[in-house]
């Protein structure tokens, strides 16, 4: 601010002072015969000075915090149109499931102090992803590095041998790590050992696991148990031991969309 944003001054020994404080809002000071008037803020001027800057600094803070988290979300979350799957697009169809996934984003802190995650089943198109996806984007919008992929692109991403051990610690740098589509990868002694140490190290670092499936409790339990398949036994079995089985209901939520955008389709062709 200066002294020109004051339309009315009053005059005190020939000096300009502030209206409102009555403060200088001028030095006037004599060098050499010649008089030099320098500019000063008064104590109206001062505060709002300051107040100015703080909501500068304010805007700035929020600024790089909103870069900070589009990187986040940028580098954990690779499909893009998942940036847009949040709680506050939720078709609220299911209302106890959202409060619930809602409760685990609120207390994520505790969560991931003990590695606690979340199995996410049920059948095709009832939302699984959608609910994973609306954790990951709440967490990221809260600070936390977030990571998102599948079973397969961690066997994908593992099989360069030269970068694997590079990109292994990388993926136990996240605080939370959202494994979708467990249960559709390829069958191999390769793929199940990848996928084993990938859990294990999430496990043994307390990063919580966010995972999608079609697998039943029950059935992952029998796979857990499963003594003629000891590869995928010794992965359930560590994926039970610090993921709690949320059943998404089972309201075809993806056969619902796909009969919106023909209706939208049909109509906006004439059909």
């Amino acid at each position: 601010m200066n002294n020109g944003e004051f339309e009315a001054k009053i005059v005190i020994n020939g000096v300009p002072h502030c209206p409102k404080c009555k403060e200088a809002i001028e030095y006037r000071k004599i060098f050499n015969d010649r008089l030099y008037i320098f500019p000063v803020r008064c104590k109206c001027q001062e505060e709002e000075y300051r107040k100015q800057k703080a909501q500068e600094q304010k805007a700035k803070h929020e600024f790089e915090r909103q870069m900070r988290i589009h990187k986040l979300r940028v580098n954990g979350i690779a499909v893009k149109s998942y940036h847009n799957w949040t709680f506050e697009s939720d078709d609220m169809m299911t209302p106890k499931l959202t409060m619930i996934i809602r409760e685990y984003v609120d207390k994520f802190e505790e969560s991931k102090e003990k590695g606690q995650g979340l199995i996410l089943w049920g059948d095709l198109g009832t939302g699984k992803t959608y609910y994973a996806m609306c954790i990951a984007n709440a967490l990221i919008d809260n600070g936390y590095k977030v990571y998102a992929t599948s079973p397969s692109q961690i066997v994908m991403q593992m099989s360069d041998i030269s970068k694997a051990e590079e990109r292994f610690k990388r993926f136990m740098s996240y605080d939370l790590i959202v494994l979708d589509d467990l249960g559709t990868e390829r069958s191999t002694n390769f793929a199940t050992e990848q996928i084993y140490e990938f859990i294990n190290g999430c496990n043994v670092r307390n990063i919580p696991l966010i995972i999608t499936t079609n697998y039943t409790p029950t059935m992952l339990k029998d796979a857990s148990q499963n003594t003629e398949n000891l590869s995928y036994a010794r992965i359930y079995s560590r994926i039970l031991e610090k993921c709690c089985p949320i059943k998404i209901n089972a309201i075809k939520r993806r056969v619902n969309k796909a009969i919106e955008n023909r209706a939208d389709i049909s109509k906006r062709l004439g059909l």
